[in-house]
């Protein structure tokens, strides 16, 4: 999300509360059924990229990358604030595991869907690092914040762990007059480690490597 009012640019990876900072600072506005503005998150109207219930000020596709971004928008991207949310990779599998599969609540299914994802990324191999950075851009903290050569592209990096004090310590530091944080597209789960097994834990652990070691994660 690129916001001009507030000049700063947000790289929105998944599952990582980035509805609820786009909604913060305007580049998402949600509407009720009457039309009115809301700031309530109803994931019968408000999910997906086509309801005319959301309307959409990103300013480029909602998962880009600082690198994509900053093609797009040179200028800005060299003056404007530009910072994102990370999250523990175990935990935003998970997360994301239940927003595409919402009817499998007890994750039946997920140890499988890992290791699918697992054969899909294929890390190991140099000639699909094409495939791989496509595959988890969006999603990688270290394939959408980085550059080829492993430079950080943003100037602020929030934690989910922590997402309402490291984004309120952003916006004051910068001077940001955002609204507070509302709770938006939320998944509802027990403990993630609940989830897997140790196949699993380790297929996570070798897809998300760079992220784990970069952001010192743990399962």
């Amino acid at each position: 999300m690129i916001s001009h009012l507030h000049r700063c640019i947000f790289i929105h990876l998944r599952r990582t509360g980035g509805n609820s900072i786009e909604i913060a600072l305007d580049g998402i506005e949600l509407l009720d059924q009457r039309g009115n503005r809301t700031f309530n998150w109803d994931n019968n109207l408000h999910r997906g990229n086509s309801t005319p219930y959301k309307i959409d000020r990103r300013g480029h596709y909602m998962h880009d990358s600082a690198l994509a971004i900053s093609k797009q928008y040179p200028e800005e991207f060299a003056k404007y604030l530009k910072f994102s949310v990370v999250r523990n990779p175990w935990d935003q599998m998970v997360s994301l595991y239940l927003r595409l599969n919402a009817s499998d609540a007890d994750g039946r299914f997920f140890n499988p869907w890992v290791e699918k994802y697992f054969a899909q990324a294929n890390v190991f191999t140099p000639e699909q690092h094409f495939h791989t950075k496509s595959l988890l851009a969006g999603t990688s903290a270290y394939y959408s914040l980085f550059d080829d050569s492993g430079v950080c592209l943003v100037d602020e990096i929030a934690r989910f762990e922590n997402l309402k004090q490291d984004f309120e310590r952003i916006c004051l530091h910068y001077g940001i007059k955002a609204r507070p944080l509302p709770l938006s597209n939320s998944s509802s789960k027990q403990d993630y480690a609940k989830y897997y097994n140790d196949r699993s834990i380790e297929f996570v652990r070798k897809i998300f490597q760079k992220d784990i070691d970069y952001f010192e994660y743990s399962f």
